[in-house]
């Protein structure tokens, strides 16, 4: 009986050094697993962006957020290394983005991050987006453009736990008056102060604050590529009022614009040539991400009051391009593939 005893005895206890050898295998196992490989990210003309520790990828459509098309998902911690140590870089920490089914909404928030010598590692939950530029150009041959999620352990892609801010982490959260922190390196061509672009005051109420960032789209206006110094405002393209009335000068389908101080208001005038007030069409060499402010201006469309939404960035007013695509009556197209905004004059306005 106790001979009995002491094999069952020596048997348990095998099998429970065997159970553990096993749990360890499988956590080790598990931990390889989540501890995530380095993706690599090319631009057409060389340039690299890696990321470590990803778990997996989401893509989602890309409509110009100016953070690619593809949500890169980690535990954590993340090492974002451009591998141009000259290249302009700018990474940013959404805190109220979020992934709507194939829609990536990087919200009105945003706060930068510092890079030191183009390097960072994240680790703070939530989403991140951000470019590195290669080349003379800021346009899809040579931006790097990427979006991360940060998500706590054993969650697959979903809304972020909130969590300390770690140590590594250097966010510079922006707060703007009556300025925005992020302009562009070279500010050319200063609006004329009797223009439409001149800055506006603040509106009576509270001022709302988005997160502006560079479209790295090209932009064929009536299949002839033309740059622009555009943004990316919740998802949406905006652009200066001043450019678009001289892109479209000379077609079917002209606009004036005037600005009227008294009223602070902004006119449009359809069918009528556009009188340029010098500056339009300038873009800066390295575009950075801004803070857009709502500006305060009422807009007149042939003379009457349209509720069209305006921000101010960089002492400069931008229009949603459909809002004019709209009013004007031309016709705009988005070629996710070729990462491509058109804008034809031949063509009539159609809702998205």
């Amino acid at each position: 009986m106790r001979k009995s005893l002491k094999r069952m005895s020596a048997l348990l206890v095998v099998a429970m050094v065997l159970s553990a050898f096993a749990s360890a295998a499988a956590f080790a196992a598990d931990a390889a697993v989540r501890a995530g490989e380095e993706k690599t990210i090319k631009t057409v003309q060389g340039g690299e962006v890696s990321l470590t520790n990803i778990l997996k990828e989401i893509s989602f459509t890309d409509e110009g957020a100016g953070v690619g098309d593809i949500l890169y998902v980690s535990e954590g911690p993340v090492t974002i290394v451009v591998k141009d140590k000259k290249a302009p870089a700018q990474l940013s920490y959404f805190p109220d983005a979020k992934l709507d089914k194939d829609f990536f909404d990087i919200g009105e928030v945003h706060e930068r991050m510092e890079m030191s010598n183009n390097t960072i590692t994240i680790s703070k939950p939530g989403y991140y987006g951000g470019h590195a530029q290669f080349g003379e150009d800021y346009s899809p041959d040579s931006v790097a453009q990427f979006a991360i999620q940060i998500v706590a352990r054993g969650m697959d892609g979903v809304k972020p736990e909130e969590k300390a801010e770690p140590k590594n982490d250097k966010a510079v959260e922006t707060k703007p008056e009556n300025k925005t922190d992020a302009a562009p390196a070279k500010q050319e061509n200063k609006p004329d102060p009797t223009s439409a672009e001149k800055p506006t005051e603040k509106p009576a109420g509270k001022p709302e604050i988005a997160a502006a960032l560079p479209t790295a789209a090209k932009v064929l206006v009536n299949g002839k590529e033309t740059a622009f110094e555009a943004y990316t405002i919740n998802g949406n393209n905006y652009f200066k009022l001043r450019d678009l009335a001289m892109a479209v000068n000379g077609t079917d389908k002209p606009f004036q614009v005037g600005w009227n101080d008294a009223k602070n208001a902004i006119s449009l005038e359809t069918g009528k040539a556009y009188t340029p007030a010098g500056g339009e069409l300038a873009v800066s060499a390295n575009p950075a991400p801004a803070d857009a402010v709502t500006t305060g201006s009422t807009i007149y469309l042939d003379g009457k009051e349209v509720p069209f939404t305006a921000y101010n960035i960089n002492g400069n007013n931008y229009f949603k391009l459909r809002d004019i695509a709209k009013a004007i009556n031309f016709g705009v197209t988005w070629d996710g593939k070729a990462n491509q905004i058109g804008i034809d004059t031949k063509l009539v306005y159609t809702e998205e």
